[in-house]
């Protein structure tokens, strides 16, 4: 009955221990993020940290096409919202 009761205390020590180091990871998240820090917590979407600048993602936006036209010579124009024109090739829009 000795072997029963020294793996009974075994688990038990075993239970106390992880319970302990649960507590303490979420001490130690609660902190963090009282403090103002930052904590991130792995999953399957990227997430996005508003409070640290390096972590945010630029957003390039594309011209729009403001005019397109065809000249008497059948090239095809664009005029576009950046400024710039393009001109089609026959396979793809060139700068001038």
């Amino acid at each position: 009955m000795q072997a029963e009761e020294d793996a009974k205390q075994q688990m038990m020590f075993i239970a106390s221990v992880i319970v302990i180091l649960i507590i303490a990871a979420v001490v130690t998240i609660f902190v963090l993020k009282k403090k103002g820090g930052s904590v991130e917590i792995p999953t399957q979407s990227p997430i996005m940290n508003f409070n640290n600048p390096h972590l945010q993602q630029s957003v390039s936006v594309e011209p729009t096409v403001v005019n397109q036209w065809t000249d008497q010579a059948g090239h095809t124009w664009r005029s576009m919202s950046d400024g710039s024109t393009l001109w089609w090739n026959g396979r793809d829009w060139q700068r001038t």
